[in-house]
C-alpha cells in the first residue's frame, strides 16, 4: 500500500473515493496540520465543486504548507509534496483558470472525478520525485559555483599580495590547506576573512 494524505470536504461521496483509492493500492491517512507534515507523501484534497471559492480557499490552505528546499529562486514556493486536487465536477470562470495555473505553478494536479485518480496521483508523486532531484542538482551545482567563486578570489588576493603567477597561486593555497588540515574551499574563506596571507615560503 502506498501512503496518501487525504482532507475532503465531500463527505457524502467519501465513501465512493476511498473504495476507488484503497482498490488502487493507496492507504488514506487523515491530513494533519502542515507544520506536522513529515514526509513527501502525496496529498488529495477532495471537493465536490471546485469553483473560485473553494480555489482560494485550497491556495490559502497552502500557503502554510512546506515548500521545497531549492537554491532555484524561481522554485521557493514549489510545494514539498505533490498534492491533487480531485472534484466531481467544475464551475469553471476566467479567474478561476488563471489560479488553476498559478496553483499548477506551485505543484498542484486536478482530476475531474474518479476516473484516471490513480494515474494522476501517481504522475504528481513521479514529477515531484523529478522535480526533487532536479532542485537537489541545482543547488549543489550552486554550491559548487559559490566554493569555486571563493577559491578564485582567494587565489587573486594571492597574487596580487604575493606577486604570484596563477598557478603559483593555486599550488600555494592547496599545501596550505593540506598542511592545515583543512579542505580548499575553508582555507580560501579564512584567507578571505584574515588580513594576512601566507608567503610563498610555507
Amino acid at each position: 500500500m502506498k501512503p496518501l494524505w487525504w482532507h475532503s470536504e465531500d463527505a457524502e461521496n467519501d465513501q465512493a473515493w476511498y473504495k476507488t483509492l484503497v482498490q488502487n493500492g493507496w492507504e488514506l491517512d487523515p491530513l494533519p496540520e502542515p507544520t506536522q507534515i513529515q514526509s513527501d507523501q502525496p496529498v488529495l484534497w477532495r471537493l465536490d465543486e471546485l469553483n473560485m471559492d473553494q480555489a482560494v480557499a485550497l491556495q490559502n490552505r497552502l500557503q502554510a504548507f512546506p515548500t521545497m528546499a531549492t537554491a532555484h529562486e524561481a522554485l521557493n514556493a514549489h510545494l514539498a509534496n505533490p498534492v491533487v486536487c480531485a472534484y466531481q465536477k467544475e464551475r469553471l470562470t476566467h479567474g478561476l483558470a488563471t489560479l488553476k495555473e498559478a496553483l499548477r505553478a506551485r505543484g498542484v494536479c486536478f482530476c475531474c472525478g474518479r476516473d484516471g485518480l490513480h494515474e494522476v496521483l501517481n504522475e504528481a508523486e513521479i514529477g515531484h520525485r523529478k522535480l526533487k532531484r532536479l532542485t537537489q542538482e541545482n543547488a549543489q551545482l550552486r554550491e559548487k559555483l559559490q566554493q569555486r567563486a571563493l577559491i578564485e578570489q582567494a587565489k587573486g588576493r594571492l597574487m596580487q599580495t604575493q606577486k604570484l603567477n596563477e598557478n603559483e597561486a593555486y599550488h600555494l593555497m592547496r599545501r596550505q590547506a593540506m598542511n592545515e588540515g583543512q579542505k580548499l574551499v575553508v582555507f580560501a574563506q579564512n584567507l578571505l576573512k584574515s588580513t594576512e596571507c601566507p608567503s610563498r615560503e610555507t
